[in-house]
Formats: structure tokens, C-alpha cells, sequence
């Protein structure tokens, strides 16, 4: 029970984190490279 509950929570954290921070470093990084 203890894997799948773990199982279950990694993606759905993950997902929100992730989505958060891929659309944020995403631009930021190429704005960051032409700036410098």
C-alpha cells in the first residue's frame, strides 16, 4: 500500500511543480542567454 500511495502522489505533485517551473525557467532561460 505504502509504494502505491507513494506511486500515486510522485506524478501528482510532480505534475503540478513541474508544469509550474518548465513554464517559468522555460522563457526565462532563453531570455536569459540573449540578454547576456
Amino acid at each position: 500500500m505504502g509504494g502505491m500511495t507513494q506511486r500515486s502522489w510522485t506524478p501528482t505533485k510532480r505534475r503540478g511543480p513541474i508544469a509550474a517551473e518548465f513554464g517559468s525557467p522555460g522563457p526565462a532561460c532563453v531570455t536569459l542567454p540573449p540578454l547576456i
